[in-house]
């Protein structure tokens, strides 16, 4: 077990793959936890300066959607990375656990990793592994990018192990122009992203095949079942919009994510107004009921898809009200025995 990462002191591994691990640590100098994911390098001089240069880079973009890099350096000759600890689960346990999550929430995540990734690209930074695996749910409900400036040296690294001519990449999330020697860009990025929302929605690959050429195949050359299909709560809008991401002609795919983002905002607005109903529906029957805590519950769902709404605002005020003086019976009828007790 390795004790210290430069001035880091080790805690625990997290996990580890086939391109290095990553370490729960205690940085003493600030007094904070991080994570360090240390990776496999072939010690060329040339590839440890361009990931030094991506990892600069990534290193100063700061968004909320974006998880950040505090350090990077070399540990025994192999580049490693230090970033800030995060709490949650990454999309892909999610898909593979089969959590059930709303198509709002859904699209919440979708929204969220859109904005960090945008913010990327306007700063000129390309990911080049989008992937449910990177993108990370929080406990709060945020979403996190992860892996910046990670990809350049793990495709550097799986160069010196593949065979001449082999495509390097995580294959089931790359673009059709990929295949026919294009490289990584912007574009690339919004088809994989394009990928991963389709994944969430459906909890199935859009181009799924159990072999390596028919997954190449059905990238280049087929469409994907519709996702109504899969999950026939999915609006139709939503769709055209994930339509739009996986387009294979790169020229009818959006060109940036800002303008999928402006596509999805008016989906949400409905999604919530649904969704809004169909809580304050429910809260009144659980008030009538006397379920005054569930219907409680139901409430503070309500104000936090909508932090404005007057109506779930007063019925959490009367539920406040009623709850009290359900609480406040019993004193009130013990008080009530005992004076007339003392009348007696």
């Amino acid at each position: 077990m390795i004790n210290r990462i430069g001035r880091y002191e080790v805690q625990a591994e997290l996990g580890r793959g086939g391109f290095g691990r990553v370490f729960r640590a205690y940085d003493p100098t600030v007094g904070r936890l991080v994570a360090i994911k240390t990776l496999t390098s072939s010690g060329e001089p040339e590839m440890l300066t361009r990931f030094r240069n991506e990892a600069g880079a990534a290193g100063r973009l700061r968004h909320h959607n974006i998880v950040i890099i505090y350090d990077f350096g070399e540990y025994d000759g192999s580049p490693f990375l230090v970033m800030e600890l995060l709490d949650g689960e990454d999309i892909e346990r999610i898909i593979t656990t089969q959590r059930v999550l709303t198509v709002l929430k859904k699209l919440d995540i979708m929204t969220q990793a859109a904005a960090g990734l945008h913010h990327a690209h306007s700063k000129g930074i390309v990911h080049r592994d989008i992937k449910p695996a990177n993108i990370m749910l929080l406990a709060d409900g945020s979403v996190k990018i992860m892996d910046f400036g990670i990809a350049l040296v793990t495709q550097a690294t799986a160069a010196r192990i593949t065979p001449q001519g082999s495509l390097i990449g995580t294959l089931p999330y790359m673009a059709p122009e990929q295949f026919y020697g294009g490289g990584s860009n912007v574009l690339t990025d919004i088809f994989a992203f394009g990928v991963t929302c389709y994944k969430l929605l459906t909890g199935v690959h859009p181009f799924h095949a159990p072999e390596m050429a028919g997954l190449m195949y059905n990238i280049t050359s087929r469409a994907p079942a519709p996702i109504r299909t899969l999950n026939p709560e999915c609006p139709e809008a939503l769709e055209q919009v994930i339509n739009k991401l996986l387009a294979k002609d790169r020229e009818s795919r959006y060109q940036s994510l800002e303008d999928a983002q402006f596509d999805l905002e008016p989906i949400i607005l409905d999604l919530r107004k649904e969704s809004v109903g169909e809580l304050l529906t429910e809260a009144r029957s659980l008030i009538a009921a006397d379920q005054l805590e569930t219907a409680q519950s139901v409430i503070r769902q309500v104000i936090e898809i909508d932090h404005g709404n007057r109506t779930a605002r007063e019925l959490r005020e009367g539920l406040q009200r009623q709850i009290k003086e359900r609480a406040a019976r019993p004193q009130i009828a013990a008080l009530v025995t005992a004076g007339r007790e003392q009348l007696e």
